[in-house]
């Protein structure tokens, strides 16, 4: 009795296995990876931010910020002062 095995035989079902596998880890290992890298970078970008808005509390210490204009221009003195910016090709106004 001659069996044959339904849906393209042997080889075709074994192709449909190692692809899935595949597919089920890399899938997995991105969604690892993505989590991780997304946790560590908040948690990078909190500390950034808390940093600066406390080097923008000491920067403004005694500063007198009464109109928007005074704001406006010991913001821009406060981004002037930093060591990195991201666009280098425009001065701070």
């Amino acid at each position: 009795m001659n069996r044959r095995l339904p849906h393209g035989g042997l080889r075709a079902q074994l192709a449909v296995a190692i692809a899935l596998v595949t597919l089920l880890a890399v899938g997995a290992s991105f969604v690892a990876l993505y989590g991780r890298t997304g946790s560590r970078l908040r948690g990078e970008l909190d500390t950034q931010l808390r940093t600066q808005a406390t080097d923008w509390r000491r920067f403004i210490a005694g500063a007198k910020l009464n109109t928007p204009a005074a704001v406006e221009r010991a913001a821009a003195r406060f981004i002037a002062a930093q060591g990195y910016h991201a666009d280098h090709g425009k001065a701070c106004q």
